[in-house]
């Protein structure tokens, strides 16, 4: 019995962690898509774009 709880939740664990890095991968695309769309505005909206997805791409790491 609790071999299946074991294969179950390093089941659920490894399916978490694809999750969270499937998460991520559309975070970090979306910050890129921002960064796009900005450099052709003008140097101080990029400025500003830049400084938030520096921000944005920190919390990712750290979590």
């Amino acid at each position: 019995m609790s071999e299946n709880r074991n294969a179950y939740f390093r089941e659920y664990q490894a399916r978490r962690r694809l999750e969270r890095r499937a998460s991520k991968q559309v975070a970090l695309a979306a910050i890129d898509t921002m960064l796009e769309r900005a450099s052709v505005a003008g140097p101080e909206v990029f400025r500003g774009v830049l400084e938030a997805a520096h921000t944005a791409r920190k919390a990712l790491e750290a979590a």
